[in-house]
């Protein structure tokens, strides 16, 4: 089975989708990678670029900081939830979000991405929505506040999960719809 993807925050209301995605890879036998992001800008190349040669030097490794810094908050966080080093792989990347979890969710060829509702929001907060709107696997929004969760009822109807992923004759259907 292709892995589950959980895209984490780091902060303690991410707990739950945390045990969650725990729980359901157990259920499914399936591999669960764990994917933070580093919000960054890319620098720029070039000429054109404002920062001298020492400096581009001195903001990578201040990235190359937060990212060692990040995968140590990581390991942190699986071992709050009750997780150990084997239940999960822990990945860090840098850039957008929204962007760095679909990119991860497409090179690992995820079966399913597992996301946390944003603290304080109604739904899933701005990294979500747009991972929502630009995903074709499927995604579980896990409520911050919940600790008793559905895994096993997720698990049992799993094999859904081809027909959840934008069938043709949806994306047929949006198209016909949309004005010319």
């Amino acid at each position: 089975m292709p892995p589950l993807l959980l895209g984490s925050d780091l902060a303690e209301t991410s707990d739950s989708a945390f045990i969650f995605a725990l729980r359901l890879a157990s259920l499914l036998d399936a591999r669960l990678v764990v994917v933070h992001v580093v919000e960054s800008t890319p620098l720029p190349k070039g000429k054109h670029a404002p920062l001298a040669k020492g400096e581009r030097a001195a903001v990578r490794r201040v990235i190359d900081w937060h990212q060692a810094s990040a995968k140590q908050l990581l390991i942190r966080q699986l071992r709050r939830v009750g997780g150990g080093p084997e239940q999960a792989e822990l990945e860090v990347r840098s850039g957008t979000p929204a962007v760095e979890l679909l990119a991860a969710a497409r090179k690992r060829r995820a079966s399913l991405l597992i996301i946390g509702k944003a603290t304080g929001a109604g739904g899933p907060g701005h990294v979500g929505l747009r991972v929502l709107a630009a995903t074709r696997v499927p995604v579980v929004i896990v409520p911050g506040s919940a600790r008793q969760l559905p895994a096993g009822r997720l698990a049992k109807h799993l094999h859904l999960l081809p027909s959840l992923a934008r069938p043709r004759t949806v994306r047929k259907r949006r198209a016909a719809q949309r004005p010319r």
